[in-house]
């Protein structure tokens, strides 16, 4: 509703100012507040193309219709310096109402240039100020709502998505996003560089709520999707998303420090992000609302059938070798991720595709190479701790998972004193609710609860990640650079992603 209400003092702020411009040229001011004579009436004013009109109703490149014509309209006031000019674009829903009230502001013509008047010229300085302002305006506005660039810089996807590839990201497939904080500078993530001095490159005066522009499709099972990292809305100013602000209090529990969120508060730099400057990430969406998921033995399955597995889906494998591997030996099968074993000679773990482990495996210094499973946990020693939700009564892996639901909107999530721990994060952080466990009983904004009527539209993978941390759906590669002698692969360049890599599967059952 806020959101709303900010929308419509802004536009109700452009359209009284364009009112009295339209008095001052001797049009009808009511005008201004009609869509088709606001724009049709704006044309003809400023000797604008004719096609101005029809593609002023197209999202998004309206914007640039709007600011061409609100600078324009500065310009027939005869308001040419760089810093009106500035002004018009970046606020014209103040410049246009002050001009129009302001009794010194007269109306001469289309581009001020009635009476034979004629127009300051640009010092080559201006050009190239006003160039660099239109572009600055033009790159927050192609970013936020149609595309963006991403390299890919860890191997977590290696095989299908490289270290070194560069990617497009769609903001339209699945609607383009308001930005939660659009007080920022363009074209910087959340933070500046440190040749810059670092520090937040956005400011948080202005917060909007959650919404997304019409979408074109929505997220499906094995989509390559950019979202932001839900763990770092709280992170540290030392270490970021390298070494999440949670994942060291959790350490800092296991190794038995007291009061561990205090411990961490007290030796680091706590810092605090809104949704859209959360660190991005890239991954398959495994498994869409209303899904099962579940990991047996290292396999995914979704909804108890087997789950598409790509050609380059990488699993660890422990090599056996009969004297020591050279790190080229590795390297020249592109496989980027291998430590030794520190508890048998010879022998080293490695991540990476069966094919390449086959490859491996016909090596004469090659004894065996295995696939790697971790044991399922028995017993709180074999926890790892490291796994969603994090506490001891849920013994999983990386290799046993689950069963977990992926809650849908309207899904209702039967409640009890252990299973609340799944779904703790989504019900108290995302959706802004208390959730407490008192004699066994589910408290949801102090109300007993048996079960919870899930009101999120979420679509998750890794974890849960909420819909409204959703950037975009990775399109196409431009190019890639290969990391070990930065030549250009020319087989991964203008690529489609999902044509290549990710097929469509939705076998699943609900």
């Amino acid at each position: 509703m806020t959101f709303l209400i900010i929308l419509l003092l802004l536009l109700l702020a452009y359209a009284y100012g364009l009112s009295l411009w339209f008095e001052k040229a001797g049009e009808t001011a009511w005008k201004s507040y009609v869509p088709y004579y606001r724009i049709s009436t704006w044309v003809k004013l400023t000797n604008a193309p004719k096609w101005f009109i029809w593609a002023s109703f197209i999202p998004v490149v309206n914007l640039f219709i709007y600011t061409n014509l609100i600078g324009e309209t500065s310009d027939s006031y005869r308001r040419y310096s760089f810093w009106e000019h500035s002004i018009a674009i970046l606020g014209g829903w103040f410049w246009l109402p002050y001009l129009g009230k302001s009794k010194d502001a007269v109306y001469h013509g289309a581009g001020g240039l009635n009476d034979e008047y004629k127009r300051p010229p640009k010092s080559k300085l201006r050009e190239w100020a006003d160039a660099i302002i239109f572009a600055i305006f033009a790159a927050y506005i192609i970013r936020t709502f149609i595309f963006e660039i991403y390299a890919i810089p860890t191997s977590s996807m290696e095989g299908t998505l490289r270290v070194g590839d560069v990617l497009v990201v769609s903001k339209f497939h699945y609607g383009s996003r308001i930005p939660n904080t659009p007080l920022a500078f363009p074209l910087v993530h959340h933070s500046f560089p440190q040749i810059l001095g670092g520090g937040k490159s956005y400011l948080e005066w202005i917060k909007l709520p959650y919404k997304r522009l019409p979408a074109i499709e929505s997220v499906q099972r094995n989509d390559m999707v950019v979202f932001n990292f839900p763990a770092n809305d709280t992170t540290t100013k030392e270490y970021d998303s390298a070494y999440p602000y949670y994942q060291m209090v959790r350490d800092a529990e296991s190794q038995g420090v007291p009061n561990a969120a205090q411990y961490v508060k007290e030796n680091f730099t706590i810092l605090t992000r809104p949704v859209d400057k959360r660190e991005n990430y890239i991954k398959r969406c495994v498994g869409i609302p209303g899904d099962t998921l579940e990991v047996r033995a290292g396999d995914l399955w979704i909804n108890n059938a087997l789950a598409y597995q790509g050609e380059f889906v990488q699993f660890m494998h422990l090599v056996y070798a009969n004297a020591p591997i050279s790190n080229e030996v590795f390297l020249n099968l592109d496989i980027t991720e291998f430590q030794a074993n520190g508890t048998i000679p010879n022998s080293y773990y490695i991540y990476t595709s069966a094919g390449k482990a086959q490859q491996l495996d016909a090596f004469p210094e090659i004894e065996k190479v295995t696939r790697y499973i971790h044991n399922q946990a028995s017993d709180y020693a074999d926890y790892e701790y490291k796994f969603y939700p994090f506490h001891k009564d849920f013994k999983w892996n990386v290799d046993h998972y689950g069963p977990i639901v992926i809650p849908s909107k309207g899904m209702t999530i039967p409640l009890n004193k252990t299973n609340y721990l799944l779904y703790e994060r989504c019900i108290r952080v995302y959706e802004n609710n208390t959730l407490s466990i008192e004699n066994g009983k589910a408290y949801v904004n102090g109300v007993e609860a048996k079960s919870y009527r899930h009101q999120s539209q979420d679509s998750r993978f890794w974890g849960f990640v909420p819909e409204d941390h959703i950037v975009g759906k990775a399109w196409f590669l431009v190019t890639s650079f290969s990391k070990e002698n930065n030549f250009i692969r020319f087989d991964r360049t203008f690529k489609g992603i999902h044509s290549n890599w990710a097929p469509k599967d939705d076998k699943y059952t609900r």
